[in-house]
């Protein structure tokens, strides 16, 4: 009965990550192409040196252009145009644009030394707009002949992606969490303070995936059970890698919340054995009391028949001798 249960929440959980995963894929594919759609619109206009996209990039009417562009997804909080120098060119929020510097970020250390058949997330890191959790997709823009010229970045915050999720029924020892495949955490639901951008492969996720070994629609996943690195509580783990992104996506669930249920029928049962106990403890006794004074009384009867039989015969015999 116990496995049976941990066997169901298994399969729950396998299904609500899948569901999970492309929902998250969704998102993200939106935002993909509307970075791409922009690289596409630079290559168009000729852009083919880093003095050129300088040019085009520095114009009110391409930073009207992204206005219009990022305003047709929700989840979008920024969409910016960054120099092979790592100086943001222009952005969609407001103009003029002022001195900003990626060259320390890791999308830009990681594009810079070459392009990538995927985009590249970001680590969280938090927007100095209004201080949320944001998140980059980032892609980088070619010279004809493969030249850095720069990057378009589309922001997007990680609340949009929890948001995603809220009219999902989970119990309250349930968590969804979406990282990096190095680990890096992009998302909890529910948020643990401190927990977002710290590194946890090695951790649960990446043992469910490791234990899966397999591909299953599109991605990699897998299910294991261990302790969470980041609340410490005992968890089981339904995990799935996304196939055009490095992201994995989980559900995770507190093993003693999955086994409650079972817990509290095996504790009826138990309880039900032990009053069953009792009474047969209780009335076999009794029992045996009763079934002993009926052989006491049916060996008096018997005697007394018997006695009876004897005055009845002495008395037949005297009338007729």
């Amino acid at each position: 009965r116990r496995e049976a249960a941990l066997l169901d929440a298994r399969r729950e959980s396998d299904n609500l990550a899948l569901a999970l995963s492309m929902e998250t894929s969704r998102s993200l594919e939106s935002v993909d192409l509307l970075v791409r759609q922009r690289i596409a619109a630079i290559h168009a206009a000729g852009v083919s040196t880093a003095a050129e996209f300088q040019t085009y990039a520095s114009t009110l009417a391409v930073q009207e252009a992204l206005k219009a562009e990022a305003a047709r997804l929700p989840q979008v909080d920024l969409l910016s145009l960054v120099n092979g120098a790592g100086e943001v060119v222009n952005f969609n929020r407001f103009w003029p644009i002022p001195a900003i510097s990626v060259v320390d970020r890791d999308y830009f250390k990681a594009l810079a030394l070459g392009d990538r058949r995927q985009p590249f997330i970001s680590a969280p890191v938090r927007n100095k707009v209004d201080g949320a959790w944001t998140i980059y997709l980032a892609r980088r823009i070619n010279g004809p002949n493969g030249e850095f010229l720069g990057l378009v970045l589309g922001g997007m915050s990680t609340k949009y992606l929890g948001d995603l999720y809220e009219g999902l029924s989970l119990d309250a020892d349930s968590a969804i969490v979406i990282m990096r495949q190095d680990g890096v955490l992009l998302m909890r639901r529910p948020n643990i303070e401190g927990q977002i951008g710290r590194n946890l492969g090695g951790g649960l996720v990446f043992k469910a995936l490791a234990q899966g070994g397999g591909q299953s629609g599109g991605g990699q996943s897998g299910f294991a059970e261990d302790r969470s690195l980041v609340d410490g509580v005992l968890r089981l783990a339904s995990a799935r890698a996304l196939t055009e992104f490095p992201i994995i996506v989980a559900i995770t669930r507190s093993q003693t919340a999955v086994l409650r249920v079972w817990w509290n029928e095996a504790k009826s049962f138990t309880a039900s054995a032990i009053l069953l106990a009792l009474a047969v403890a209780f009335v076999i006794p009794i029992l045996f009391r009763r079934e002993r004074g009926s052989e006491a009384n049916v060996a008096a009867l018997a005697d007394s028949e018997a006695s009876k039989r004897a005055i009845f015969e002495s008395a037949i015999y005297a009338i007729f001798t």
